[in-house]
């Protein structure tokens, strides 16, 4: 919970800001004489303001104790988002990731059509539901929007963070995928199927590796990901 402090930025800027009751009347002023520019300046001058306090504001959540998530809240945005968007307002200890270890990912992107998506990556985010918050998440979106940019398709997946070692679960930038980064998810429930998943594919995989290939038909013993009802 944030705790209101007597002593904000956003009280002191107040205080100094003349801008808020200045503008609005030297516009009045500006459109009385018909100057259109000055108007249109005043609320230039106006605005920046008002994004002064808004950061001023935000300022004072983060000094008050507010973790990403709760300036997530207030943005109503995505908590990675939030970070990203206001890591330069406060010397904030830690990221996303590091404030909530229970909730971190990591999340891999690459191209269709030169990179593999190995099991190794994750599951695809595809396979989570419309709502969940990976499909917000700030690097997610980022990708996709490039995709659409370019018309060319990506798959992302996600995985626990820190089950990556080896060579398929770290792959070579550029060579492998195009991204790998750690983010979180809004909530530590939102990881349970992915656990889940995760730990039958697994299972699955150990269980080829002990088997061997099936004689028989060519992909009698292709073994694919197992798949858990939600």
């Amino acid at each position: 919970m944030i705790q209101a402090r007597q002593s904000s930025h956003s009280r002191h800027f107040l205080e100094q800001a003349s801008a808020f009751t200045d503008a609005p009347r030297r516009a009045g002023e500006a459109l009385d004489a018909g100057d259109y520019t000055d108007a249109l300046a005043q609320a230039e001058r106006l605005g920046l303001a008002a994004e002064q306090l808004r950061q001023a504001i935000l300022r004072d959540a983060l000094d008050a104790g507010a973790d990403w998530w709760e300036v997530a809240r207030l943005l109503a945005v995505h908590p990675q988002q939030a970070f990203e968007t206001c890591a330069h307002l406060t010397d904030h200890p830690g990221t996303p990731a590091q404030q909530r270890p229970g909730c971190a990912v990591v999340l891999t992107a690459g191209l269709a059509a030169a990179h593999d998506m190995l099991g190794d990556y994750g599951i695809d985010i595809q396979d989570l539901d419309p709502g969940h918050s990976l499909h917000a998440e700030p690097g997610v979106r980022r990708v996709r929007a490039a995709a659409d940019l370019t018309g060319g398709d990506v798959w992302i997946t996600v995985t626990i963070s820190g089950d990556f070692e080896g060579a398929q679960g770290d792959p070579a930038l550029g060579v492998d995928a195009i991204g790998q980064w750690t983010s979180v998810v809004t909530d530590p429930v939102e990881l349970d199927w992915v656990k889940e998943m995760l730990e039958l594919n697994a299972e699955a995989d150990e269980e080829a590796a002990v088997s061997g290939p099936v004689r028989g038909p060519a992909d009698a013993g292709r073994a694919g990901p197992a798949v858990l009802p939600r």
